[in-house]
């Protein structure tokens, strides 16, 4: 009993600040309003119709969501405290598995650094968004499966890293890879991601095989997908209703629209989860003792470009009001348009999202030349990049712009997670300023936090 209680009383001083992060967002909960949008359609719903029947009908009606919406459907029923408890463990879950990401520190002190940063990350994230359709309906959709997904990749990093995983474990990454490919977005990043490490574990010859479950889990939710008859309902009534020009797009108008649309929204727009992501990768790019003057410059291409066309906007209205177009540039049919193809000026906006893109993947190659931290790099560059297919696949909805800023949660997550990773390599690296930092962000979160509270009904 003593053995037992000493444990009990470690593992609370070792993970007190996650226990703070649920007690904190259980109370948060409390504020938000759900009788309102689809929480309260679906409630409706459900006085006159069973879980299985809603689910059914959805799937040939609506939508392909069945596993995520069979778990919704469910909390609805049990009540909103239900979702309210249960959506505070997905976010304290959220801050844990990025923490676990992270974990390749070599002391306590530094596990310490690692586990309050990730939460002071998770607290950046902009909630006002997924209340657009309803707290329950927003998070479940969208929250949820980008944290479950994100839990079902942990074992990925595990099996890279030699860490041990319990044999219980793999029913929980099971139900959390079919939980998340329910979703589109979600169901594409796993499926790219169980893809490319299928093949690299084939190649190293690795026998773990469980990669290979999740990749033919994905496989089989993505062809659940695009066969579901409800999508195709749904697709013909989005573009009549919210984008009657979508069918004029070709593919590369599709693309280039979702690109857009996603770059934008981190460079072009205030984002706080990608300003502190730029000032880690020009912080571990001076701490890096192989970083010449060069990298340093691409390394901090991203920071002056928010500062200059972000941070500094009022002054751009006010001494170069013409520059501010650059800011507004994405229209519903892109950047690049019919009526200004061959316009030079029209080239520029985009132009500077993908310098930004290059500047990042740049400033991690040239970091993958080192042996020791290479396999480390390549895995956040894979990060960032699976984060911007997720926003660049919303380029093939009509309601790309309709569904607003909750689509990004996915690219979000994947910059939060990159964000942390940068950190702990430059803990490593020197921990000196690592107090200011950590007050820096903390503060930055606290802000956040603030501005949600004045914000919600």
């Amino acid at each position: 009993m003593k053995s037992f209680t000493g444990k009990y009383r470690k593992y609370v001083a070792e993970n007190k600040i996650f226990i703070f992060l649920f007690c904190f967002m259980l109370l948060l909960h409390f504020f938000l309003n759900t009788d309102r949008s689809d929480d309260v359609r679906y409630w409706e719903a459900l006085q006159t119709q069973t879980v299985r029947d809603l689910v059914s009908n959805r799937y040939f009606t609506w939508s392909s969501r069945s596993v995520l919406e069979f778990v919704w459907f469910h909390l609805i029923l049990l009540g909103v405290w239900s979702w309210r408890i249960a959506d505070s463990i997905v976010w304290t879950m959220l801050a844990y598995v990025i923490y676990r990401f992270s974990d390749v520190a070599d002391s306590s002190n530094n596990r310490k650094h690692l586990k309050i940063m990730a939460v002071e990350l998770v607290l950046l994230y902009p909630f006002i968004q997924l209340g657009s359709a309803g707290w329950e309906a927003t998070t479940l959709n969208y929250l949820w499966p980008v944290s479950f997904g994100l839990l079902a990749c942990l074992p990925i990093k595990k099996i890279i890293y030699c860490e041990k995983i319990q044999w219980w474990e793999y029913g929980i990454y099971v139900i959390c890879t079919a939980f998340s490919a329910s979703h589109e977005q979600a169901c594409v990043a796993l499926f790219i991601l169980t893809l490319i490490f299928s093949i690299y574990f084939i190649m190293k010859r690795t026998k773990n095989v469980f990669v290979y479950i999740q990749f033919l889990i994905c496989l089989c939710s993505l062809i659940y997908i695009m066969r579901s008859p409800g999508n195709s309902v749904r697709y013909d009534r989005e573009v009549w209703y919210w984008f009657p020009q979508y069918e004029t797009l070709s593919l590369i108008d599709k693309i280039e629209l979702g690109f857009s649309n996603g770059a934008s929204y981190l460079l072009f727009k205030p984002n706080l989860i990608f300003l502190i992501f730029s000032i880690f990768l020009l912080l571990r790019a001076f701490k890096e003792p192989q970083t010449g003057r060069g990298m340093n410059i691409w390394s901090g291409i991203p920071l002056v470009s928010v500062g200059v066309l972000v941070l500094t906007r009022p002054l751009l209205q006010l001494y170069f009001p013409e520059m501010t177009r650059i800011i507004e540039s994405v229209t519903p049919t892109g950047i690049i348009t019919a009526g200004n193809y061959n316009m030079l000026s029209a080239y520029i906006p985009l132009a500077l999202l993908i310098l930004a893109l290059v500047s990042v993947i740049m400033a991690f190659l040239f970091w993958c030349r080192d042996k020791k931290t290479c396999k480390y790099t390549w895995i956040n560059i894979l990060i960032i990049l699976t984060g911007g297919v997720t926003a660049v696949i919303m380029g093939f909805s009509p309601t790309i712009f309709a569904s607003g800023e909750r689509t990004m949660v996915f690219l979000e997550t994947a910059v939060l997670l990159s964000t942390q990773l940068l950190f702990a390599r430059i803990i490593i690296l020197s921990e000196h300023g690592i107090l200011f930092i950590k007050y820096g962000v903390g503060v930055l979160a606290a802000c956040n936090v603030i501005y949600f509270l004045l914000l919600i009904d």
